[in-house]
């Protein structure tokens, strides 16, 4: 009204618009436009009222440090209090990277791994998730994945299962991939109806009337109840794997001491019965000393040992088994047979032949102020299957324990023997200890293989320290054309025999011609 007012003001001056005029002098466009709420209105004039602080209840309790005075911090920073040697060095050790020298393990070295906290071993620690023990194999090797994983996957593969299988989720449409309609997805054939020109109408007539136990819900969940709800009266059989089964499967929990954990197929043969057993003893006799530590009154283990020594006739401060439960059960004690007795023979305080118990140390034993004896390294296998030996090995004890002559039986193949010597002869030949145990020895797979010079003429290192007669050395050395003369051969034989005494060997003999042979090559070579 006022745009139309103000249009005509000029040229019609006599002409009003009917009804009362609202126009004020102050009033604009931009104040036409504004709109103020009654709550901005009432915001406003609560915020101009003047606030009040509020008392908080209980009060803080004022800090000590806000006085002043004696006991501030400013004593302790100008004036710190001094620390003792051991508080020094402590905190220097703390501050360092580097380990203290007491404290470190023999052997390792003075500085830390770099990239890994102090302290932190790079082959003793571990990480990552333990593997349980009674974990089965199939969920090592393929973990079960969560639902979300299982949707996940679903929609991944889901073009290409719906190809292979003709499966479609719940709501969505069947792709019958006609070659004539693949293009014309969004195509409408035929004419609009007039009594539908919106098209609202189609849906509506699709649509459910009674809804019933039908629900909106996203397609996840819908897809997900599909896979894994069951129908009333059928049971939980999903891609029919109850056919795939035997008779004697069994479903629920799986025990400990399952046979498909993991332990158990890694594991070749039973742990060892001595192990749990010992196990069980020391749980007993760990809650036997407890309980008799926290006994009120206390357990007398004098009056518990002077009972024995008067049980002890023979004053060998040991006690017949049957005599030593009758004094344990006068004195309140009531053991259990099976669980005792086993940890007594490991101990040694029983006796097997005998079976006599020495009842000191069994008193040390449930003493509390005494600690557990040293019981060793148990093995976890049995004792028969740790004694590995092959065949020949146990066909060699066979022939000890009957007391054969086995050296006089050489084995089948290349004797490693040197059987052309006997044990008499290397004995009169002055060899040691140690050259006849070496002789098994002499003929190596290598030689058997890829023969030298010396094996393929049948000759070893020996023949060459064996003591010689003169007549032999001189032969030998005449059959690859070495010549000499009576008076230079006695000189060699002499120096020989002054270096070997009677037991002058092919070896020293050359040794002495390559000295001679040097020797004159070097005097040539000065003149």
């Amino acid at each position: 009204m006022l745009f139309y007012s103000f249009l005509y003001a000029h040229s019609l001056i006599a002409v009003h618009q009917a009804g009362t005029s609202r126009h004020k002098p102050t009033e604009n466009v931009a104040n036409c436009l504004k709109y103020v709420t009654l709550a901005e209105e009432v915001d406003a004039v609560v915020g101009t009222l003047p606030k009040f602080l509020k008392n908080e209840y209980p009060p803080e309790v004022p800090k000590a440090d806000l006085y002043c005075g004696y006991y501030t911090k400013v004593r302790s920073l100008i004036s710190p209090p001094k620390k003792s040697f051991v508080q020094g060095l402590e905190s220097e050790l703390l501050e360092t990277a580097y380990g203290s020298y007491w404290t470190r393990e023999l052997g390792s070295l003075p500085d830390q791994v770099p990239g890994l906290p102090f302290g932190m071993s790079p082959t003793e620690t571990i990480f990552g998730r333990k593997t349980a023990k009674d974990e089965s194999v199939r969920e090592l090797l393929n973990p079960q994945s969560s639902a979300g994983e299982i949707n996940l996957i679903a929609e991944l593969g889901h073009e290409l299962y719906r190809k292979s299988h003709n499966s479609f989720f719940p709501g969505e449409q069947k792709v019958y991939n006609y070659p004539t309609l693949s293009t014309l997805k969004k195509t409408v054939h035929g004419m609009r109806s007039y009594a539908d020109p919106d098209g609202k109408l189609v849906p509506r007539a699709l649509t459910w009337k009674d809804l019933g136990d039908f629900t909106v819900g996203p397609q996840k969940f819908a897809r997900y109840k599909q896979r894994n709800t069951v129908k009333v009266g059928e049971a939980a059989d999903r891609n029919k794997y109850s056919s795939k089964l035997n008779e004697v499967h069994g479903f629920g929990e799986r025990k400990h001491t399952d046979e498909s954990s993991v332990e158990r197929s890694l594991r070749f043969c039973d742990l060892s019965q001595e192990k749990k057993i010992i196990h069980d003893s020391l749980t007993y006799i760990n809650g036997l000393r407890r309980n008799i530590r926290k006994q009120d009154p206390p357990f007398s283990f004098v009056d518990f040992t002077a009972a024995f020594r008067t049980a002890d006739i023979d004053k060998c401060k040991c006690v017949p088994l049957d005599k030593f439960y009758k004094v344990s059960e006068e004195e309140g004690l009531h053991l259990d047979h099976e669980l005792i007795e086993p940890l007594l023979k490991k101990t040694g305080l029983l006796h097997g032949q005998n079976n006599l118990v020495n009842y000191y140390g069994f008193v040390n034993l449930i003493d509390t102020t005494h600690p557990l004896p040293n019981l060793g390294k148990i093995q976890d296998l049995p004792e028969e299957l740790t004694q590995l030996e092959s065949t020949y090995h146990s066909l060699h004890l066979q022939n000890l324990a009957k007391k054969e002559e086995t050296d006089k039986i050489p084995p089948a193949g290349i004797p490693a023997n040197e059987l052309r010597y006997s044990c008499n002869y290397l004995k009169q030949a002055g060899l040691t200890k140690a050259n006849l145990n070496d002789f098994p020895t002499a003929t190596t797979v290598e030689q058997c293989l890829s023969p030298g010079l010396f094996p393929s003429l049948n000759v070893s290192h020996r023949d060459f320290f064996q003591p010689r007669s003169k007549e032999y050395v001189r032969n030998l050395y005449e059959r690859i054309d070495v010549k000499f003369s009576d008076q230079m051969f006695e000189k060699l034989w002499a120096e020989a025999r002054r270096r070997d005494g009677d037991r002058v060997c092919l070896e020293t003999f050359r040794n002495i011609l390559d000295e001679i042979t040097a020797t004159r090559f070097t005097l040539g070579a000065e003149y």
